[in-house]
C-alpha cells in the first residue's frame, strides 16, 4: 500500500465504522507474517463522535480460536491513540495504545509499537453503508 498518505491524524479522522482488512505481524527485523488471524478473519472497529469505541476481530491461529473484543473511551494525542478500556475479554481487558497511520484516504493502520520493533498491525477499511466486510462480503458471507 505505500508510504502513509497521513500521519498527523485527527480525531475526526478515526469517526465511523471500520471493517477489518488483514492482521500482520512483524518481528523486529521487519520479517512480516501476513494473514496473523488467518485469511478468513473478520472484524470491525468503531469510533464514535463522543469519545466511544469498539473493537471486535475474530479469526484463528495455528487453528485455535482468536477473539479480541474491548470497548471504551478513546482519546489521540501527539499522533498517539489510546484505547481507555471499560470492558474487554481478557487479555485485551487493559488499555490499548496504537500508533495510527492512513495509508489511503479510507484506509487505517493501527499498529501495537513503532517502526523498528516487533509489533502487530492492523490494516481497516473504512465502511460505506451496512456491515460488509473488507472483501466485499456481508458478515454472513453473501457477496453484495
Amino acid at each position: 500500500m505505500g508510504e502513509p498518505v497521513n500521519n498527523g491524524i485527527t480525531a475526526q479522522t478515526l469517526l465511523g465504522t471500520w471493517l477489518l482488512g488483514n492482521v500482520t505481524e512483524v518481528d523486529e527485523n521487519g520479517q512480516a507474517r501476513e494473514d496473523a488471524y488467518g485469511s478468513g478473519a473478520m472484524g470491525m472497529i468503531m469510533y464514535s463522535p463522543d469519545g466511544y469505541m469498539s473493537a471486535v476481530v475474530r479469526g484463528e491461529r495455528d487453528a485455535r480460536p482468536v477473539t479480541v473484543a474491548y470497548s471504551g473511551t478513546y482519546s489521540l494525542d501527539n499522533g498517539v491513540l489510546r484505547h481507555h478500556v471499560c470492558v474487554g475479554i481478557p487479555p485485551f481487558d487493559s488499555d490499548q495504545t496504537r500508533h495510527p497511520e492512513l495509508l489511503a484516504p479510507d484506509t487505517l493502520k493501527l499498529s501495537t509499537g513503532e517502526r523498528g520493533r516487533a509489533r502487530t498491525e492492523i490494516t481497516w477499511r473504512r465502511a460505506r453503508g451496512g456491515a460488509a466486510r473488507a472483501d466485499g462480503r456481508t458478515q454472513r458471507g453473501s457477496q453484495e
